[in-house]
């Protein structure tokens, strides 16, 4: 079952409990805001928490390296950088602690 699946079914859960707190974290909070955005119709901005202390965007992480962007495309078209995580069609993130760990192995 993916995360966005067993989001679903969280939410329909607590339609049917009485619409109790859920608490959501890690990758079904990703699926969360993914989810927003498909049913807006765009890529919800990332809260600020979430932006903040766990990813970084596609600049952070340039501007963290002191590279370009293109720099960093040609990075990941060959394999050599930590995977990505999409929000949406157009959105693309990075965990800082892969890309903590990633800087530490390459020291």
């Amino acid at each position: 079952m993916s995360d966005l699946q067993e989001l679903t079914s969280i939410i329909e859960q607590a339609k049917t409990n009485g619409a109790a707190p859920i608490t959501i974290t890690g990758d079904m909070l990703l699926a969360a805001i993914q989810f927003a955005g498909l049913i807006s119709g765009g890529t919800p901005p990332l809260p600020a928490a979430i932006d903040d202390e766990s990813f970084m965007s596609i600049g952070e992480v340039c501007d963290d390296l002191r590279i370009s962007e293109p720099t960093l495309w040609r990075m990941r078209k060959a394999g050599d950088f930590i995977p990505e995580i999409k929000l949406g069609q157009r959105r693309i993130v990075f965990r800082r602690s892969d890309l903590i760990e990633w800087k530490r192995t390459r020291s």
